[in-house]
């Protein structure tokens, strides 16, 4: 991905950026709205021709409260 496609990746995007990214934008928002919700974060990593790496943490709830 370049640094804009990083940039926006959280973000709801109705048009696709281009002939190979077809879906609507809306999965990757609403996996940071989940994550967010929980007091997580989530991000991505990527180098252009290489890949991405994809990354979220969400607090350790400790079941005995």
């Amino acid at each position: 991905m370049t640094s804009a496609q990083l940039k926006s990746l959280f973000s709801f995007n109705t048009a696709p950026t281009d002939s190979y990214n077809k879906g609507a934008g809306i999965a990757l928002t609403i996996c940071k709205e989940f994550v967010d919700k929980l007091n997580g974060r989530i991000w991505a990593e990527s180098e252009p021709g290489k890949g991405s790496t994809f990354y979220f943490t969400v607090p350790d709830v400790d079941k005995n409260s």
